[in-house]
């Protein structure tokens, strides 16, 4: 931003004027670090200069708020948002859900999932893990459940929830678990995984010869989940050997 102030377009040989995708880029680059005051500032800066804000730009500042788990800051800034008549879109409305979610507001969460619906926004793959982890999170166990099934219901998630008969494993990476996450080596969110474990076992497709692939992501929470998990049902966890006969750390199976 320092150096665009002093830049000259050569065809005018005005000052560059910072745009709507520039001041949105600056508050973006803010709100992915948690840096709430920083992301305000430059949304204040673009308000100042007469450049209006888009459903991107907003998208991005409530998402600020959400890295902290402030889910009044993150509803004051969708009102705002209202109120200048910008309409939300599924990743505005998954930035406030998950704000509610970090701060453990179930009942927030699930008041802007209705909201959400009733204006004809479908939820994705993000929508469904914020709102599993809420409820997760609340101990409000029968509505985690009843999330998945929805959100099979919908066509978010796959029906195999990442189950593969064939070989008796369970693959929790988002490719195998989402449909529309085809190539991602991401993991999904814990809770949603203790859920698909549950939901698994319940129908008695899990047993100890299950392989749960985890993988090796952040800071290994998933791993630690599904360890929980099999530690619960009375299965004692052990990581498998790979093909070279070295520790295979991305994946479970029952000693």
């Amino acid at each position: 931003m320092r150096e665009l102030r002093r830049a000259v377009c050569p065809h005018t040989g005005r000052f560059v004027v910072p745009d709507l995708q520039v001041f949105t880029a600056v508050v973006s680059a803010h709100a992915k670090v948690g840096d709430v005051e920083g992301a305000r500032s430059w949304f204040q800066h673009m308000l100042d200069r007469k450049v209006s804000p888009n459903e991107v730009t907003y998208s991005a500042l409530i998402s600020a708020y959400e890295k902290v788990g402030d889910a009044q800051g993150a509803t004051e800034c969708f009102q705002h948002m209202l109120g200048r008549r910008v309409s939300p879109n599924v990743v505005t409305y998954n930035a406030l859900i998950s704000a509610y979610e970090k701060a453990g507001d179930a009942q927030g969460a699930a008041e802007w999932f209705e909201c959400m619906l009733k204006q004809g926004i479908h939820p994705d793959f993000v929508t469904c893990s914020a709102m599993i982890s809420v409820f997760e999170r609340t101990r409000r166990w029968k509505e985690a459940a009843d999330q998945l099934n929805d959100a099979l219901a919908r066509g978010i998630l796959r029906p195999s929830l990442g189950y593969d008969d064939r070989r008796n494993s369970l693959d929790l990476h988002r490719s195998a678990v989402a449909t529309g996450e085809a190539g991602s080596r991401f993991g999904i969110n814990p809770c949603l995984a203790r859920n698909i474990f549950r939901a698994l076992l319940a129908q008695g497709r899990l047993d100890e010869r299950t392989v749960f692939i985890v993988g090796c992501h952040g800071d290994d929470r998933l791993k630690h989940t599904i360890r929980a998990c099999m530690e619960a049902v009375g299965w004692t966890p052990c990581h498998p050997l790979d093909r070279r006969g070295r520790i295979n750390e991305g994946a479970w199976l029952a000693m």
